[in-house]
């Protein structure tokens, strides 16, 4: 200003001229800088109005749990009367204010809150979890929640974002949906066990008459029953896992000696492959003999099923390296599964969407009940496959060791 506004005389240097410049640059940077501000500002005005208008919650939680930001259908979803008060109330907070739960009505533990998880060293974390009022008698809400990091400058998690979306209607037809099931399979197995029982009386009494073409057709009809009542029986297991009331005995089990029975049986049912088994595992495991027998049934007989054009299946029996664990793996040599796949086909009535797939029947009930019966024993199942390669599933078990007994095996792991 005192260059242009200047009315002495005063001739100025080259000094001047650079201190004139200077300045002049250091407003530039000012008025860029405030340019900048001004945009920075409007797009997180933008950002944040997009934000808000999303039917589905947003919250940024800090390493400490505290929340960071959070959107009105986050607010909402935890009975906050604002964003305000949301952002006041610390996390534990807000957790304290309801009972949490999972999928079977079981407590849900606060250290599996997805964006713990993150926090923790997960790169993605999701649940479902089940929420009220504490002391509340109102239906519960659901809400399928999703966490992910946002990471800093020096490549820790800086904050977590999480994606909370409401699912409450879509539980409550679940459940109706469940509770058909359950009724349905019920009312199903009373005639379809009249029907097995009056079946095994003709066929004694066609036998002793000699009626070879009537044994046949008996025979056929009697198949069809017993996967009847698999079926049946099947989604009665559904119905119980559900309800968190599938029933378990306990009990230790020569993990060598269940597979052995278990090949040879499935062995006498199919004429078009034969079932290798190799390797041992030398471990005895604590679980439910019958139930462990079913998985491992269900492995072999969906080998067999998806490699038509094979003439084997290999069941490996092998201790990794951890002395806590024994694997046993089913191997076959058909179609394959493509890594898309690989994880959902554990879910409940998931299947392929293939054209090849579609070849062969199923609810797409077998692995999801594999997979619950595994978990129940504190073990993992898992799928190696590609497509057009063969498939084999893995189910890993803890170990029996000398010095624990069943009684205390399953609650100090």
């Amino acid at each position: 200003v005192s260059f242009v506004a200047t009315e002495s005389g005063k001739r100025y240097d080259e000094r001047d001229l650079a201190l004139a410049e200077e300045v002049g640059r250091r407003a530039g940077i000012a008025l860029d800088n405030a340019q900048l501000y001004r945009e920075v500002q409007q797009s997180r005005d933008q950002l944040d109005i997009i934000l808000q208008g999303v039917a589905d919650g947003i919250v940024v939680y800090a390493p400490d749990s505290r929340i960071m930001y959070a959107n009105e259908a986050a607010a909402r979803m935890t009975g906050s009367a604002s964003i305000r008060d949301m952002l006041a109330v610390s996390q534990p907070g807000i957790v304290n204010r309801y009972e949490i739960i999972d999928e079977r009505g079981q407590p849900f533990p606060p250290f599996q809150l997805t964006h713990k998880r993150v926090f923790a060293g997960e790169p993605e974390a999701q649940a479902i979890i089940g929420y009220r009022e504490a002391g509340s008698t109102q239906p519960e809400r659901w809400s399928f929640l999703t966490s992910r990091p946002v990471w800093g400058e020096g490549g820790e998690v800086a904050m977590v974002v999480t994606i909370i979306h409401d699912i409450t209607e879509r539980m409550r037809i679940e459940r109706r949906k469940d509770e058909f099931i359950s009724m349905a399979s019920h009312e199903l197995k009373t005639p379809v066990t009249s029907l097995k029982g009056f079946t095994n009386v003709l066929q004694r009494r066609l036998a002793k008459q000699g009626d070879v073409q009537a044994l046949h057709y008996l025979a056929r009809m009697d198949a069809q029953l017993n996967k009847l009542t698999t079926l049946i029986n099947e989604l009665l297991d559904i119905s119980r896992m559900q309800s968190g009331k599938l029933p378990l005995r306990m009990e230790p089990v020569d993990l060598d000696a269940l597979i052995n029975e278990t090949v040879e049986n499935v062995q006498a049912t199919t004429s078009t492959h034969h079932l290798y088994i190799e390797g041992k595992t030398g471990a005895q495991v604590v679980g439910d003999k019958e139930r462990l027998e079913q998985v491992f049934i269900n492995l072999l007989t969906n080998a067999i099923k998806y490699s038509p054009k094979a003439e084997k299946v290999v069941v490996h029996l092998f201790r990794d390296g951890d002395p806590d664990q024994a694997i046993v793996s089913v191997q076959d040599f058909g179609i394959g599964i493509d890594k898309l796949h690989h994880e959902k086909i554990f879910e409940r009535f998931y299947q392929v969407s293939d054209p090849e797939e579609k070849t062969y029947p199923g609810l797409g009930i077998g692995l999801y009940i594999s997979s619950e019966i595994v978990a129940r024993h504190q073990g993992r199942i898992w799928v190696e496959s590609h497509k057009g390669q063969g498939s084999t599933f893995f189910v890993a078990l803890p170990v029996l060791r000398a010095d624990e007994s069943v009684g205390t095996t399953r609650s100090e792991r």
